[in-house]
This record gives structure tokens, C-alpha cells and sequence, in this order.
């Protein structure tokens, strides 16, 4: 069988598809990453912007001057990290 620029379009196409499948089920199907992650690799994450799943220690929020919230991050093994959020808090921050 003679491979046709056809066959190669549809097989790269198929392809990049697979790749696009493959990049949205890994990346976007949980967005959170875990305290623990952080704190195994913190050079990796500081200074981004984050969705990191975990509650806020008690007594530990702290409203700053500019307008930001520091406070610890505590996850469901015990591990915490220090957190700088910016902007208006969401409605479960309390």
C-alpha cells in the first residue's frame, strides 16, 4: 500500500489530537496541587500563582497592610505551607 500525503495528514492529525486528549485529561482534570507537592519542590512554585487544596490553620490569617492575606496552609497529613494570597478573598475564607 502506497502512503499518500492523505495518510500522512490524517495520521498526523490524529496525533496531535491524542496529544491534545492526552495534555487536558493530566493537566486540567484537577487543578489543585497538594501541600506536600509544594513543599517537595518549593523553588517550583514560589512566586506563582497557585490552587492549592488544603484548609487554613486556625489563628494563623493575617490581613497585611496592602491588602493581602498571609496565613498557613495546612493539608490532611499535617504538612503546611506560608501563603500569600492577593486579591478579594473567595467566600469560604473565613
Amino acid at each position: 500500500m502506497k502512503i499518500t500525503s492523505k495518510h500522512l495528514l490524517i495520521a498526523v492529525l490524529l496525533a496531535v489530537s491524542v496529544g491534545l486528549a492526552y495534555d487536558s485529561m493530566t493537566n486540567y482534570m484537577n487543578p489543585y496541587i497538594a501541600v506536600a507537592d509544594v513543599n517537595a519542590d518549593p523553588a517550583r512554585y514560589t512566586g506563582k500563582s497557585l490552587q492549592v487544596i488544603g484548609t487554613v490553620e486556625p489563628g494563623s490569617l493575617e490581613l497585611t497592610n496592602d491588602g493581602s492575606l498571609n496565613f498557613v496552609l495546612l493539608d490532611e497529613t499535617g504538612e503546611t505551607i506560608k501563603v500569600t494570597y492577593r486579591g478579594i478573598p473567595p467566600n469560604n475564607m473565613e
